[in-house]
């Protein structure tokens, strides 16, 4: 199961947005690492101190935050879910309701039950991307649903296999995309944005906003 299931008119994406926009003090934007050679998960000690030491670290282009009682961190030993903010310390806000509501009506749509836990928001600027990866930290098999806000997006989506085949699908403003099933595990990736392509009533400047809702536990 994977496709486009909704489509947001502008007013709902702009609710979404202002919404978003007024918890950003709350839960400032950080930076995701990639994950450090010579690092593993199963030797971190738990202390992020200790990942952050030495050299060979790269940030993300994108910046990150999240809602809801779990956040998404991708730390140098690999990404991992936190209920702390990885900048402040303190919890993160919760989910919008306005993302809640579109999840109940997916979820119902299409028949599953599901308890929206984390809403990560990843901002792209312009030239910025996403390797292929999957999507594999959370403890339930649940699917990932997602709603794109700003500039279309070329979003490849694949199999099991991280450099074999993928479609390219195009993610409009306002899309709510939807894996899950036996395609919850498949690769995937952000390839590129496709300039001058985003609302002019959404934004002002170029850039793309993602928000990736997920249930951890």
């Amino acid at each position: 199961m994977y496709g486009v299931v909704k489509k947001l008119n502008i007013d709902l994406q702009q609710q979404i947005l202002q919404d978003c926009t007024c918890l950003l003090n709350a839960a400032p934007l950080y930076s995701n690492y990639a994950p450090r050679r010579g690092i593993g998960r199963r030797d971190c000690s738990g202390n992020c101190q200790t990942c952050l030491t030495g050299g060979g670290l790269i940030q993300a282009k994108y910046k990150n935050t999240s809602f809801g009682s779990w956040g998404y961190y991708g730390r140098p030993c690999g990404a991992t879910y936190v209920q702390k903010h990885p900048t402040t310390g303190d919890p993160f806000p919760s989910i919008p309701a306005s993302i809640l509501d579109i999840c109940k009506d997916v979820a119902d749509a299409y028949g599953f039950e599901y308890e929206a836990q984390s809403a990560y928001l990843s901002y792209y600027p312009p030239g910025s991307s996403i390797g292929r990866h999957q999507d594999y930290e959370e403890k339930v098999n649940k699917p990932v649903i997602s709603i794109s806000l700003g500039e279309d997006a070329i979003f490849e989506f694949g199999g099991f296999e991280r450099f074999g085949p993928c479609e390219d699908i195009i993610l409009h403003s306002g899309d709510v995309f939807i894996f899950g099933g036996e395609h919850r595990y498949c690769y995937h990736s952000v390839r590129k944005l496709i300039p001058d392509t985003r609302p002019v009533d959404l934004f002002t400047e170029s850039g793309r906003i993602s928000i990736t809702i997920r249930q951890y536990e």
